[in-house]
């Protein structure tokens, strides 16, 4: 579990300064329409499309920015889609997941931990995930508690 900070002063300023070269470089045409000039859905949008690299194990430079998307559902959950050198990274790593045999192999009585939402199949195997040996954080809970204390710092100095 992570969290990600980001100066939005820092993407308003890009943005001020190179709109359209800013834009057409780090966020797909997708990205563009829904959050137009939104500072904190770019701003989101940029810390998530970071995140998803440092996964990949790439880094901001082994992917271009438009190689990865970050879509939301209707329920608002946001969502990764991958293009490119980012698929292709993501495909490599297709073999590599947390199931019942690399838990054996960790140590005896190993469980994973993992935060939702998850992908049974992809990063965690649907036997681990379900069964007795995981520990699943509703992440979601986590943020909505950070988010009040964050709330209550800034309004309460109001």
């Amino acid at each position: 579990m992570g969290i990600d900070i980001i100066e939005t002063a820092r993407i308003r300023n890009v943005l001020e300064k190179h709109p359209r070269r800013f834009l057409d470089r780090v966020y797909t045409e997708w990205e563009q329409m829904y959050c137009r000039t939104n500072i904190l859905h770019l701003s989101g949008r940029w810390a998530a499309k970071e995140a998803v690299s440092k996964v990949l194990g790439l880094g901001v430079r082994g992917v271009g920015w438009r190689e990865i998307e970050i879509r939301r559902t209707r329920a608002g959950q946001p969502t990764v889609t991958l293009h490119g050198r980012a698929e292709a990274r993501r495909a490599a790593l297709d073999g590599y997941r947390v199931d019942d045999a690399l838990l054996d192999a960790a140590a005896p009585g190993a469980f994973a931990m993992h935060d939702l939402p998850a992908h049974p199949g992809e990063e965690i195997s649907a036997e681990v995930l379900y069964g007795q040996r995981q520990r699943i954080w509703e992440q979601a809970e986590n943020r909505r508690h950070a988010q009040k204390a964050l709330l209550e710092l800034l309004v309460g100095s109001a």
